[in-house]
């Protein structure tokens, strides 16, 4: 079967992916707490999870997936415009 069958196969080191794991593992290391990294992690950790959870809540029961054929609406209160 496929393989080689001779010890380990040679794999050779991407630098650039060594470079990146290294940055990625000491990044605790280097990180400072800034204004900037403040607000990214407020926009990003707070506003847009709200945005989305809001959004989720007030749209609970308007749509119905369930029991639904590709020639009927999804929305309830659709409709459909004469052509």
């Amino acid at each position: 079967m496929g393989g080689h069958h001779h010890g380990p196969a040679p794999l050779r080191e991407d630098k650039g992916f060594q470079a990146w794991y290294n940055m990625r593992e000491n990044l605790g290391d280097y990180y400072k707490f800034t204004k900037r990294g403040a607000r990214a992690n407020i926009i990003f950790m707070g506003i847009i999870p709200l945005a989305l959870g809001y959004l989720g809540y007030s749209t609970i029961g308007k749509y119905t997936f369930d029991d639904k054929r590709r020639s009927q609406p999804i929305y309830e209160d659709y409709v459909p415009r004469k052509l």
